[in-house]
């Protein structure tokens, strides 16, 4: 979307603030309970599919979600669930999402989607952490929901829900019996600005997840973002409608790239086509199947659409773009996917912490190689000095901060990493590095933060090494991201053995993989080491490692 003739960017030169400047003041945010606020937009879109699954295992209209979410948020109360309580949504990509995800929300409850690739252990952390005591979970989840509960003696299980069928547990349709209930709002005492709608758990640099916590004012933002862009070029209003028409959703649904995705195409009656795990084949198949319009990926499809062949055997006529996110890719790539493709490529870069994009890299927007983009309306973005939190300007390299109506609450029960994240005036601190031009391109160079990006996903390499500490056989280990072409980054593990043993890398990696998922495992092997680099004060020296290191083979 163009951001028009008459805006502009504001600040030129020296330290400063970047941001976006259009036209007039930059349209208020309702203040509204957000489900209430989706059900007003998604009314408008009558019969028209809003969900469909790929492979044909159910679909969901616009007027169905409009009448089974107040039912389903009357079920969740008459199941004793009280705003302000969290349900944790453990589930792969399911045409139900938004109906469970909307109806907690509608209630005044917290929803937390959660992949149902983690591990008991791992459920129980997050259950732990949030205080979730119901959940609404994908069949293939339920044993794990209810293991890792049974490792939380003094944490209750109150509500289980099955989305799919699922012996021994209660169906989610349960819930759908109930008479409607109206949303729970600020009469009800719902506060939009600072009740928590959506917490969404992200990696942090030491260790297990953390619970970002999202207002529904926060979640209000993109949408409000998107109507006020295309106003700013009526050529193009329709535009983002026609985009969103039909999008064809891989990206985990409880990531909030995969999320936003979701809910911005119900925002403008598009269809989600839901489709569980990329394959080559039914990439291009279900393009064709369901003119799809939109395909949001991540760097490493964009990489294998570059070099796939497949791309001529198959009608993908009705695909306007891509756009891609959650880890970083290349301008080059950009350009010669749009070149081979011959469709508009979009990127974006923005944090869980930031409900997504903070800036747009796009021939709309704005367009630069190697850049993420230009910030975006509603987002204040400084760079500073990592020493010395000056302020620096354009082309100043430090570290990226952000501000705006878009930034979390902060971490759910976790006042010290918020402290961290968030200073006094609201900037939320980035942990990446890099600058922005005088044009408002933002730069991301490197990162403080040395979280691994597996497909889009976070692994905290802490978590990893905490893990191998604690073999038996383990002296000290040390994880880093490596180069993948599959995964675009995978973790690799340097490890000291302890005095008289031996073990085969091998077996470490047998021991990784049963305790984590998948996307967590040493994709990138295992390196046996005769000591870690560490500064004095102890501390991981990782880019020594990656420079010295990486190259040697394993």
């Amino acid at each position: 979307m163009g951001h028009g003739k008459e805006a502009s960017f504001a600040g030129r030169g020296g330290p400063r603030v970047a941001c976006f400047k259009g036209p007039g003041a930059m349209p208020s945010i309702p203040d509204i309970n957000y489900a209430s606020f989706m059900l007003q937009r998604m009314q408008a879109h009558g019969d028209a599919v809003a969900m469909v699954d790929a492979e044909a295992k159910g679909r969901r209209t616009y007027a169905e979600l409009c009448e089974l979410i107040p039912r389903a948020s009357g079920g969740l109360k008459a199941a004793g669930v009280r705003p302000g309580d969290v349900v944790l949504l453990v589930t792969g990509n399911h045409v139900d999402y938004p109906l469970a995800m909307l109806a907690v929300m509608h209630r005044g409850a917290t929803c937390a989607p959660i992949s149902p690739a983690l591990k008991p252990d791992e459920l129980a952390h997050v259950a732990k952490v949030s205080e979730a005591s119901y959940v609404i979970a994908c069949a293939s989840a339920v044993r794990a929901v209810k293991e890792a509960y049974s490792r939380l003696p003094k944490w209750k299980l109150k509500g289980l829900w099955a989305l799919d069928s699922s012996q021994g547990s209660v169906p989610f349709e349960h819930l759908l019996q109930q008479d409607p209930i109206a949303a729970f709002s600020k009469d009800d005492g719902l506060d939009p600005a600072m009740s928590v709608a959506l917490l969404l758990f992200s990696s942090g640099t030491t260790g297990l997840p953390k619970g970002v916590m999202l207002s529904h004012r926060t979640l209000l933002v993109p949408h409000i973002r998107s109507v006020y862009q295309s106003s700013l070029s009526p050529k193009t209003a329709n535009s983002a409608a026609e985009l969103y028409r039909s999008v064809m959703l891989l990206l985990p649904f409880s990531h909030t790239y995969g999320h936003g995705m979701v809910v911005a195409t119900l925002f403008y009656g598009g269809s989600v086509v839901v489709l569980l795990k990329f394959s080559p084949k039914s990439f291009f198949e279900t393009i064709e199947k369901f003119k799809v319009t939109l395909a949001p990926i991540v760097p490493y499809i964009a990489n294998f659409l570059i070099d796939t062949p497949l791309m001529k055997q198959y009608d993908i006529s009705s695909l306007v773009g891509f756009t891609t996110a959650a880890a970083p890719i290349s301008g080059a790539a950009l350009t010669s996917l749009m070149k081979k493709s011959g469709r508009v490529v979009g990127a974006a870069y923005g944090l869980t912490e930031t409900n997504g994009a903070v800036s747009v890299n796009s021939r709309g927007f704005g367009f630069k190689p190697e850049s993420v983009g230009r910030i975006v309306p509603f987002s204040e973005i400084k760079v500073v000095d990592v020493e010395s939190g000056r302020m620096l300007g354009d082309g100043q390299e430090g570290e990226v901060c952000a501000r705006g109506p878009n930034i979390m609450l902060g971490y759910v029960n976790d006042p010290k990493a918020t402290a961290a994240a968030l200073d006094a005036e609201g900037w939320f601190h980035t942990g990446d590095i890099g600058y922005f031009d005088e044009d408002n391109f933002l730069f991301i160079t490197d990162r403080i933060k040395d979280l691994i990006k597996v497909k889009g996903l976070q692994v905290s390499p802490t978590e990893l090494e905490v893990l191998l500490l604690s073999h038996r056989d383990v002296e000290d280990a040390a994880v880093v991201g490596v180069p993948h072409v599959k995964l675009g980054e995978a973790p690799r593990a340097y490890v000291v053995l302890r005095n008289g043993t031996t073990l085969h890398p091998r077996e470490l990696e047998k021991f990784v993989e049963e305790r984590v998922s998948a996307y967590k495992q040493l994709a990138g092997g295992v390196k046996i080491v005769d000591a870690i680099p560490r500064n004095p004060a102890g501390k991981i020296l990782r880019r020594q490692l990656k420079r010295e290191l990486v190259t040697s083979k394993l």
